[in-house]
């Protein structure tokens, strides 16, 4: 049905509102004799109160690490080191070599190993992986356990060597 409201985020929300209002306030309240529905909304809206993107496409993941980089995500305080032009998250065990350089909004997973006079743009590194001397990786997501050994633009980049166009 909301593919029918175009996904227009007004008639979405009201749309949302009237099934949860009917599912819960109507069933779920009347079929487990609930007393008290004030409280199992608050309840029920505190659950769902957090941080939630859907990541269904490269771009809203991308920007779902960027929003971990601003600390728009409470409860989760990532160690953030300023860049010229930037910042990334400093995770476990990062290692970084002579002449790195990291431009933009990154992120790192933990065990990755960047090698010397590498090229980091606004890219996303998931854990344990080996980036080899002089590589640039610009607008690319490196999953875990990766050694790279050639460039990388918009690319994401898969332990079975697959490499998909961002």
């Amino acid at each position: 049905y909301l593919s029918n409201l175009k996904y227009e985020e007004e008639p979405a929300r009201m749309y949302l509102e009237e099934l949860y209002n009917s599912v819960v306030l109507k069933d779920i309240v009347k079929r487990n004799m609930i007393r008290d529905v004030d409280l199992l909304e608050k309840i029920n809206t505190y659950v769902h109160s957090g941080y939630w993107s859907d990541i269904g496409s490269i771009e809203q993941y991308k920007k779902s690490h960027i929003d971990l980089i601003n600390h728009e995500i409470k409860n989760y305080e990532p160690v953030i080191v300023n860049t010229i032009d930037g910042k990334y998250n400093r995770t476990e065990n990062l290692i970084k070599n002579s002449g790195v350089i990291i431009q933009g909004n990154c992120s790192f997973g933990e065990n990755c190993v960047i090698g010397k006079n590498v090229k980091i743009i606004n890219s996303i590194l998931w854990g344990d992986v080996t980036v080899k001397d002089g590589i640039t990786i610009e607008n690319s997501i490196v999953l875990n356990g990766i050694i790279v050994e050639n460039n990388l633009k918009d690319t994401v980049k898969t332990l079975d060597k697959t490499e998909l166009s961002v």
